[in-house]
């Protein structure tokens, strides 16, 4: 999973192999964000991501890598941008 961030702490980018999980709250199936909602409502951290993708995608967060950019602060409050929230995999998330 990679994040991008803009220059303010909002999310710019979040994929899971490859595909765009940032989606416009109009334009997304209600199956994945009633399980992430509160990610499009609340700053986060890095930790409290990976906890809250860990259980909607049923991964142990243990096994959920997420990578950052280099300039990106682990601890740091970060938000997604106003009107958008996350979508389920297009392909799913098995191997």
């Amino acid at each position: 999973m990679s994040l991008k961030i803009l220059c303010d702490p909002v999310v710019k980018s979040l994929t899971f192999r490859g595909q765009e999980l940032l989606t416009k709250i109009d334009d997304h199936d209600f199956d994945f964000p009633h399980r992430t909602w509160k990610l499009s409502h609340v700053n986060f951290t890095i930790t409290q991501l990976k906890e809250i993708l860990g259980e909607a995608l049923a991964i142990p967060r243990e096994r959920l890598e997420v990578n950052l950019s280099p300039e990106m602060d682990q601890n740091a409050e970060y938000r997604l941008p106003k009107g958008f929230n996350l979508r389920w995999p297009k392909d799913g998330i098995s191997q």
